[in-house]
């Protein structure tokens, strides 16, 4: 028989493109599935669409709530799960038809508690990157590596096929503080807990990027700064080599500046937090990082420190110049 695969979808105002992810679930052609959509406090229609799928189809479950994030939402669908493995999907993307199969066939092959696939992102409907990273056995060491690397397979859930034993054994959730860099987070608590993991490289995932959706960032937020709490975490729990740490050192440097960035976009200079970044950046070791930085960072990394509103400054000017001769 068919091991079950509990698939968690948080849905928050997404009825655009709702219909479309579940029915790539549901036609999957592997069909023991458990479909949680867990509607998180949404205001438009996305919650009717999901009790008309519960009607049609007895694999469909629905937890609905008030709003409290995306992180609380998989934490109740967790909680609601009872398969063997676990899939996470997001409510405005859609799946492959045969992604839960690929991903099933990878543990039957290879022992190991983790799979990870490729996927496709997609940008106006049209497909504009193919990323997969060929068939491979890791330890999850090495695997921790790849996923901090900014040219490796991501901390992304929805290319990932998990044990649910092992979520449950080790009580691993979503850290619900935590807005951005909440699923390496989890990725990487998940591994701290693994030996091996496969790669395959089947893509199983259509990832959309489209303006406004969780991931498009520009302007700063308190939420946007949580990816430095995720990143202290990942530091404090996880048990890290000498590389792989260098390789989360280099992240932070990177976020620090992003952030940074994204507070002169906006024109909205948190002084307190402003004040953290600075201190962050300081306390990182400028020999452990500096060989991955691009002369850019370095430049930027050395004007944070001298004179941070400087630095604003500068490129909001030099951001201001590219626009205007784009135009």
């Amino acid at each position: 028989m068919e091991k079950k695969v509990s698939i968690i979808i948080p849905v928050y105002n997404t009825q655009k493109y709702l219909k479309r992810c579940i029915n790539s679930i549901i036609d999957q052609t592997y069909s023991n599935l458990e479909i949680i959509l867990v509607n998180d406090g949404s205001t438009d229609n996305s919650l009717e669409i999901c009790k008309e799928y519960e009607k049609i189809d007895e694999r469909v479950f629905i937890i609905s709530g008030e709003n409290h994030g995306v992180s609380h939402a998989r934490n109740m669908g967790i909680r609601k799960a009872k398969g063997e493995y676990l899939y996470f999907a997001d409510s405005d993307d859609y799946l492959e038809t045969d992604a839960i199969e690929k991903m099933i066939q990878g543990f039957e092959k290879a022992d190991c508690e983790l799979i990870i696939a490729g996927y496709n992102e997609i940008e106006n409907e049209e497909k504009i990157v193919r990323k997969s990273w060929g068939k491979s056995k890791l330890k999850s060491d090495d695997a921790k590596k790849l996923i901090l690397d900014e040219n490796g397979v991501g901390g992304y859930l929805w290319n990932k096929l998990f044990k649910l034993s092992l979520i449950k054994k080790f009580e691993i959730k979503f850290d619900e503080t935590i807005y951005v860099w909440e699923d390496v987070l989890f990725v990487m608590e998940y591994l701290d807990k693994c030996k091996y993991v496969c790669l395959i490289d089947d893509i199983v995932y259509a990832y959309c990027r489209r303006a406004g959706s969780a991931v498009e960032y520009s302007l700063y937020t308190p939420q946007l700064y949580t990816q430095l709490n995720a990143i202290e975490k990942i530091d404090t729990v996880v048990h890290l080599d000498d590389f792989t740490k260098m390789l989360l050192k280099y992240r932070e440097v990177r976020c620090c500046l992003g952030l940074i960035r994204s507070m002169g976009i906006g024109k909205n200079i948190e002084e307190g937090q402003l004040k953290k970044i600075r201190e962050k950046l300081n306390d990182i070791s400028e020999k452990m990082v500096c060989n991955k930085l691009s002369t850019i960072d370095k430049i930027s990394w050395l004007l944070v420190k001298i004179q941070p509103k400087l630095f604003i400054y500068i490129y909001c000017l030099v951001r201001k110049i590219k626009q205007k001769k784009m135009r």
